[in-house]
């Protein structure tokens, strides 16, 4: 279910999120890839729904139930890891519903609101031709101001 439109900086739509007001979520995930380093992006309701993914954002189902399951964890103790894409990563940080994790050069961040999951992220090339943008901090800080802006309209 896509929410309901609100006032901010910016106008969501509140119809598919593929359709474009002056400010879709299609657009908050476009404008998580223009930042160096993050080549997936991706919001999703708390229930699992697709609200925007980048193309090149394919977890299954489960992936993404089991990841926005272990945002509801307390440390990276009792969540050391998860598959996203069928990579295995790494929980190298979890508090208060954020996650980072690492698989080898591939770095995610997902950061859970009140009725969204941000997820970005690196996923390193099968060539080897990692950017020099590409790091976890990068991504972390991308899907940390996408999550702080819905956060603040209320989402």
């Amino acid at each position: 279910r896509i929410p309901a439109a609100v006032e901010l900086s910016y106008s969501f739509s509140n119809s598919h999120p593929n359709t474009h007001a002056s400010m879709s979520w299609q657009s908050w995930v476009d404008n998580m890839l223009a930042y160096p380093g993050v080549n997936i992006a991706a919001i999703y309701g708390v229930d699992g729904s697709v609200w925007a993914k980048s193309p090149s954002c394919n977890p299954n189902p489960a992936e993404v139930t089991a990841l926005i399951a272990g945002l509801g964890k307390s440390s990276a103790g009792e969540f050391t890891g998860f598959n996203f894409q069928g990579l295995r990563f790494m929980t190298i940080r979890l508090i208060d519903g954020e996650i980072d994790g690492r698989s080898g050069q591939s770095s995610l961040s997902a950061m859970k609101s009140s009725q969204c999951v941000v997820i970005g992220g690196y996923i390193d090339p099968a060539d080897g031709s990692a950017p020099e943008t590409a790091g976890s901090q990068k991504v972390n800080f991308a899907v940390a101001k996408v999550k702080e802006a819905l956060a603040n309209a209320g989402y």
